[in-house]
């Protein structure tokens, strides 16, 4: 299937030059290294959340750089996962959800993605210099052409991305990254997503059903 088939309507917000240049030398790294998450996954946060339902991104750092863990979909784990990453473990208590595949976020219209769409193996952000110049594209993109959209910024990587989005146009909130929590053995707090239910009843009259 063609790229542009299966991300659908994102492909509008996609810089075409950009993506070529990255996707030709991923696919390089992906014969000589192991690459997380498989490569017909790269993009699936695009395919699961339809562009016309999308009110809310999550933005997360990088895949899990574990085999068999990273599907896509940022944070999320398969069902046939044993143990639950510890970075998910405190996303599902802090939002009281026990979705671990996060799909069904997905399917209420929230993009989860990651600022680095891939990772080498046992290298937590090896490919985050590879992937800014797509992702910061597309958070312009994005956040010019659609707004009232609301940005979950988990941990400082995403939250560099925070000048590259129209705060004029959408809402920003800001939180920790799931793994600082996880490495001080803490909870951390619901805010996140208890703000953004408010925010998507006062100007939609929805929520997300976490």
């Amino acid at each position: 299937m063609l790229l542009s088939n299966y991300v659908g309507k994102w492909w509008n917000l996609f810089d075409l030059n950009i993506l070529n240049n990255t996707l030709n030398y991923l696919g390089q790294l992906y014969q000589i290294k192991n690459i997380f998450p498989k490569q017909s996954d790269v993009f699936r946060a695009f395919h699961e959340c339809n562009y016309d339902d999308c009110k809310v991104v999550i933005l997360g750092q990088d895949p899990y750089p574990q085999k068999n863990i990273a599907n896509g979909i940022a944070f999320s784990n398969n069902l046939d996962n044993k143990n639950t990453s510890s970075s998910l473990n405190i996303i599902l208590k802090a939002s009281n959800s026990n979705d671990k595949t996060l799909l069904s976020w997905c399917k209420q219209g929230v993009l989860m993605i990651n600022t680095a769409l891939s990772v080498e193996e046992g290298k937590p952000s090896s490919h985050s210099l590879l992937w800014r110049p797509f992702m910061t594209s597309f958070i312009k993109n994005l956040s010019e052409w659609e707004t009232g959209m609301i940005y979950l910024l988990f941990g400082n990587t995403a939250q560099s991305f925070e000048p590259f989005i129209n705060k004029d146009l959408n809402y920003v909130l800001k939180e920790k990254h799931p793994s600082y929590y996880a490495r001080l053995n803490h909870d951390m707090p619901g805010t996140v997503f208890t703000e953004t239910n408010k925010l998507l009843k006062l100007k939609y009259n929805q929520t997300i059903k976490w």
